[in-house]
């Protein structure tokens, strides 16, 4: 299978199932801890959100920004997603704040409690669903680069279709 960019963001690849494309933006600047708050978190993700959803290409964007980028907001959300996407569409998932080595800090993140962690082995359950043409994970957050060797060690439940592998590109 082509999963080329060219193909994979043509519209019309396939014309007898038109891929379509879900964009999850999710930036964090205001924590329950004030003392996480981040200058450019949810702006980032506003602009990115923006990016995809006037790109011409038939876009689904969900954004979360802030008091809704709580944990349970960000998980509703991507089940929401998966639960309506089919094998041939894209899933994008943009993510701007603070991380950890195993996860991502919600805005209702308590550093108290290690469970108020979205972590990566959960973020799997709920994106090992369902198979699709695409799934990428953009993380702009400290301990970034640890996401990519924690979700690729921890793929072997995954489909191991060409749409489903994880890429490190930074």
């Amino acid at each position: 299978e082509d999963l080329s960019p060219r193909s994979v963001f043509n519209p019309t690849a396939n014309p007898t199932e038109r891929t379509r494309y879900h964009v999850v933006c999710i930036g964090i600047s205001k924590y329950a801890e004030s003392r996480l708050n981040l200058n450019y978190a949810e702006k980032d993700a506003r602009a990115v959100n923006k990016v995809y959803g006037n790109s011409g290409l038939p876009v689904r964007t969900y954004l979360l920004t802030d008091s809704e980028a709580t944990k349970k907001g960000i998980v509703d959300t991507l089940r929401k997603v998966m639960d309506i996407a089919r094998k041939n569409d894209v899933l994008i998932i943009y993510y701007s704040g603070h991380g950890s080595k195993g996860g991502i800090l919600p805005s209702d993140y308590k550093s108290s409690d290690q469970r108020s962690i979205l972590s990566y082995d959960e973020m799997l359950a709920i994106l090992n669903r369902k198979q699709l043409k695409v799934k990428g994970l953009l993380l702009d957050a400290c301990y970034s680069g640890s996401a990519a060797s924690s979700l690729t060690s921890r793929s072997s439940g995954m489909d191991q279709q060409p749409g489903d592998r994880l890429h490190r590109v930074s």
